[in-house]
C-alpha cells in the first residue's frame, strides 16, 4: 500500500478526493508517497502567494505528479474557453481550467522544491494532470488538455498502472528523485521539521536534527491549518509544543502577523528561540508578552514579584496589557498559545485585546488537560467543536458531521473544530452535442 499523508485523511465533503485517496492506498505499492490536501506558501513581489493541490504524488524513479480532482459532470466550451460543472446544487462555471490550475500548482511546487539543499543532484521529473473520477475523458478538450494526463472513471480500478503512464509521460532522462529528494519534499510540505536540542538559546549546527511529524501528528496540523479556531489537548510528550510552533511558523509565513506564547517563562524561552528571525511572528510567555506590551505603552511597572501566586502575577499585569492594547490597537492577526490549561479564565480577554478580531479570529490552543497545575480553564465556547476521531489504520474516513454535532472519541491527543466545505455535486449523464469535456458512461 503506498504512503499516504496525513493519515487517516482529512474531512472532507469532496466524493471524488474521498474515492482517490482511498484508490491511491489500497492501490499503489509502497514505493509511492501520496499527500493529500497540502498547501504551502511562496514569498512573491507583492507579499506571500499561497499554493494548494489536491494530490501530490511521489516516487525515488519516476519523481512528481500533481493532481487536481473534479467530481461530478464536466464539460469545455470551446467559444467561451471555460469549464463548467453539474452537480447536486446546479450547473455552474469554474473560476479556472483545471488542467491550468494543476500546472500553476505543479509549478509553484518545483519554485519551492528548487530552493532546497542539493536540488541539482536530486532534481526529479515532474508534472501534472487532472482526475475526473466520475466521468470519462478520451477527447483533448483544448491543446493544453491532453488525455495522456487525464485519470478518468475507467481508470479508478487500475490506478497502479495509470499513475505510472502518466508519471512516465512526464519522464526525464537522467533524473532520479531519490530518496533525498523524497526527504526534501516531506520537509518543503512541512511534514518533516527541523528541531534543536536541548531546550537552550542558542545550540550549535552539531545539535540540529530532521524529525518527521508521526501520521496523528500530520493530521492534526493539516486539520487545524484548515481552520480557524481550534484547541487540541494531549499528554505531555505527544508533541503539542513542536505542532504549535510549525503551526505560528505558517501562519506567519502566509502574511498573518502572529503571536504565539505560553504559561512557563523556560518554555517561553525555547518557543523564542525556535522562531528567531521570522518575520511576522513574536514569541514569549504570557507575562514577558504583557511586560512588553505595557513598556511599549508607556505604562508604569512597579517593581513587584511574577511569582505565580502573586497579586502582581496574577491580576495586575493582565490588566496592565489590556491598559497597552487600548493604547496601542490590536496589532494580531492570530494567536497560538501553548501549555493553555494553565491560563486563568480572566487572562483570555486580556489576551484577546491584542487580537484585531478577537471575536472570530484566529485562535488556536494547545493544552494538556491532565497537567492543570496552576488552575486554569480553557476558553471552550460552543465555537470550538469536537468532530470525531480519525479513524484507525485502515478504516475508511468519516463522513463530515454538522457544525453542532459534538462527538467524544476518547482520546485526549484530538479536540478540534469544524468540518470542511460543502458538498461537490454527483455525476449527471452528458447530453448529446454538448460541449467537450468529461462525459459520464
Amino acid at each position: 500500500m503506498a504512503r499516504m499523508v496525513p493519515f487517516p485523511m482529512l474531512p472532507t465533503d469532496s466524493a471524488a478526493e474521498r474515492r482517490l485517496y482511498e484508490g491511491f492506498l489500497r492501490q499503489l505499492d509502497d514505493q509511492y508517497v501520496v499527500y493529500h490536501s497540502v498547501d504551502w506558501v511562496l514569498a512573491g513581489r507583492d507579499g506571500p502567494i499561497q499554493g494548494e493541490a489536491d494530490f501530490v504524488i511521489a516516487h525515488p524513479e519516476d519523481g512528481l505528479f500533481v493532481v487536481e480532482a473534479k467530481g461530478g459532470s464536466l464539460s469545455y466550451d470551446p467559444n467561451t474557453k471555460r469549464w463548467s460543472q453539474s452537480g447536486r446544487s446546479g450547473r455552474h462555471h469554474l473560476d479556472e481550467d483545471p488542467f491550468h490550475q494543476a500546472a500553476d500548482e505543479m509549478h509553484s511546487l518545483v519554485q519551492i522544491l528548487s530552493a532546497q539543499p542539493g536540488w541539482e543532484r536530486w532534481k526529479p521529473s515532474y508534472g501534472y494532470g487532472v482526475a475526473f473520477p466520475d466521468g470519462i475523458y478520451d477527447e483533448r478538450a483544448h491543446p493544453a488538455a491532453p488525455p495522456e494526463v487525464a485519470i478518468d472513471r475507467d481508470d479508478m480500478e487500475r490506478l497502479a498502472e495509470r499513475v505510472p503512464e502518466v508519471m512516465r509521460f512526464w519522464r526525464r532522462g537522467g533524473r532520479r528523485f531519490g530518496s533525498e529528494g523524497m526527504d526534501a519534499l516531506a520537509t518543503a510540505l512541512g511534514f518533516r521539521v527541523e528541531v534543536r536540542t536541548p531546550l537552550a538559546v542558542r545550540f550549535d549546527e552539531e545539535d540540529r536534527k530532521i524529525v518527521e511529524l508521526t501520521n496523528d501528528q500530520a493530521w492534526i496540523l493539516s486539520f487545524v491549518a484548515h481552520r480557524k479556531r481550534a484547541a487540541v489537548t494531549g499528554p505531555a510528550g505527544g508533541g503539542k509544543t513542536l505542532l504549535a510552533i510549525q503551526l505560528s511558523k505558517r501562519l506567519a509565513a502566509e502574511g498573518h502577523r502572529t503571536l504565539l506564547t505560553c504559561f512557563n517563562r523556560r518554555l517561553g524561552e525555547y518557543l523564542r528561540a525556535s522562531t528567531e528571525g521570522i518575520d511576522g511572528l513574536d514569541a514569549g510567555h504570557f507575562h514577558d508578552v504583557c511586560v512588553r506590551m505595557a513598556s511599549e505603552a508607556g505604562l508604569a511597572l512597579p517593581d513587584r514579584s511574577l511569582e505565580p501566586g502573586s497579586e502582581f502575577f496574577e491580576r495586575e499585569l493582565p490588566e496592565l496589557l489590556e491598559r497597552a492594547a487600548r493604547t496601542l490597537g490590536p496589532r494580531y492577526d492570530a494567536i497560538v498559545v501553548d501549555e493553555a490549561q494553565d491560563f486563568r479564565e480572566w487572562w483570555w480577554p486580556a489576551l484577546l485585546s491584542l487580537h484585531r478580531h478577537p471575536d472570530d479570529g484566529m485562535l488556536y490552543l494547545f493544552a494538556d488537560d491532565n497537567q492543570n497545575l496552576y488552575g486554569g480553564a480553557l476558553p471552550l465556547g460552543p465555537e470550538l467543536r469536537v468532530p470525531p476521531c480519525p479513524p484507525t489504520a485502515g478504516a475508511p474516513s468519516p463522513p463530515a458531521r454538522p457544525p453542532g454535532r459534538r462527538d467524544g472519541c476518547g482520546r485526549a491527543s484530538h479536540r478540534r473544530t469544524g468540518i470542511g466545505p460543502g458538498p461537490l455535486g454527483a455525476c449527471r449523464p452528458a447530453r448529446q452535442g454538448s460541449p467537450r469535456g468529461v462525459r459520464a458512461p
